[in-house]
């Protein structure tokens, strides 16, 4: 795996929470949302998502709990390791798609993130299928509200509901996350009103059937191997800070 590009890195003297020490403790770092799938647009931000091991003291004592660290302006969300793991997995698209970003998105790595990188297909599994069809179904549902209310609807849940779809049935077929989307041009289009409501509601009623169909016939495994991932964690953990 290869190491991140110096000129890629994230700016630490922009965070603004007191745990200074997330620096050091954070072992993977990409960049994330519309940067990632390659759908940016005028009003993009560049978001960031990694994931950290704790200090001793938050695995040894209970004053200073430590699970998720978020913050705006400049987006950035770490989740704590043991916390990653439980999301991803779970099929968690926000902790997936710190693992299947592609390399040259990678703004800090060491080498335990490396490790848990080399390791991300044995996060898959049908899991996905609850977090990604249950996303879509929320979207679809707000969409539907605001086209039945006002004839219009906000299309960048759209553009976000396609995406997640199109990202399930890959995964059922081909056993992988594409991030950067290949359709990343006509998903831009999307957000800016290419579809009608009939045609994404067209979209979503075959999609959901085929990933349906899908989920009967697939060879990903029912669930991840939990004893794998669970030695897996302790021993990034371990190597983080082997003292």
């Amino acid at each position: 795996m290869n190491s991140p590009d110096p000129i890629n890195t994230f700016d630490w003297t922009t965070f603004k929470g007191p745990q200074k020490w997330i620096e050091q403790s954070t072992i993977l770092m990409v960049k994330s949302g519309s940067v990632a799938y390659g759908t940016t647009v005028e009003q993009s931000d560049v978001d960031h998502k990694g994931v950290a091991v704790g200090l001793r003291r938050h695995y040894h004592g209970f004053l200073e709990p430590f699970d998720h660290i978020e913050q705006t302006k400049p987006d950035l969300s770490i989740f704590e390791i043991r916390k990653f793991f439980r999301l991803a997995q779970k099929g968690s698209p926000a902790a997936l798609e710190i693992l299947f970003t592609p390399d040259e998105l990678v703004v800090q790595q060491s080498l335990c993130g490396s490790i848990l990188r080399e390791n991300r297909h044995a996060f898959l599994s049908k899991n996905i299928l609850q977090p990604y069809l249950g996303y879509a179904k929320s979207q679809f549902k707000m969409i539907t509200q605001q086209y039945q209310t006002k004839l219009s609807y906000n299309t960048k849940p759209a553009y976000h509901l396609v995406r997640s779809l199109r990202c399930c049935t890959e995964m059922l077929q081909t056993h992988n996350l594409l991030v950067q989307r290949p359709d990343a041009e006509q998903l831009v289009q999307i957000r800016r009103g290419a579809w009608s409501y009939e045609q994404l509601a067209h979209f979503y009623e075959q999609t959901t059937s085929l990933i349906n169909q899908l989920a009967l016939t697939t060879s990903l495994v029912g669930q991840p191997n939990i004893l794998k991932l669970e030695q897996l964690c302790q021993e990034i953990i371990y190597l983080h800070d082997p003292k």
